[in-house]
């Protein structure tokens, strides 16, 4: 297992947004950190962590990759309902918070609660959920390198041909 600080990561890969802290559990993914810089590409831990490595490369080459792994993301009930709806967006759409609020019988803030503590950014594309009027906020910031980050990704799903 590789440490960047005191995170350890299963596997540490560069991209386009930053460097990506890859973390899984047998066959599951359970977190992935943006980290804030590019890295260089590091030794996997595991053949899993590969895999989930080589997933991801590949949205960054295709925005319309479907990721194969499996996530276990830890939350509580309300937060794994609402990650289990964000997988639904497809590439390239965008839900507000309200709209998701309405599938799911609940308000626009708690739906931005669950996506600031969504563990697995990018695979649960909480990216793709944004204010009514305007972008709204990523992993709890609403300027800086998270925000870029989200406007990059929706950048790169919106230009993808379909």
């Amino acid at each position: 297992m590789q440490t960047h600080g005191i995170q350890k990561y299963d596997a540490v890969i560069n991209s386009p947004i930053s460097g990506i802290g890859i973390r899984v559990r047998n066959q599951s993914i359970t977190a992935i950190d943006l980290l804030h810089k590019e890295v260089a590409l590091e030794c996997f831990h595991s053949e899993y962590a590969e895999l989930v490595a080589q997933e991801i490369q590949q949205y960054f080459l295709n925005p319309k990759h479907v990721f194969a792994g499996e996530v276990c993301p830890s939350g509580t009930e309300y937060q794994q309902s609402v990650w289990r709806l964000l997988q639904k967006i497809p590439s390239g759409k965008k839900l507000t918070y309200g709209q998701l609020a309405d599938q799911l019988a609940s308000g626009p803030r708690a739906i931005g609660n669950a996506c600031r503590n969504n563990p697995i950014p990018i695979i649960i594309p909480c990216h793709r959920v944004v204010a009514k009027n305007g972008l709204g906020g990523f992993a709890g910031k609403t300027t800086g390198f998270t925000v870029d980050v989200k406007r990059w990704l929706l950048a790169h799903e919106s230009s993808a041909k379909n």
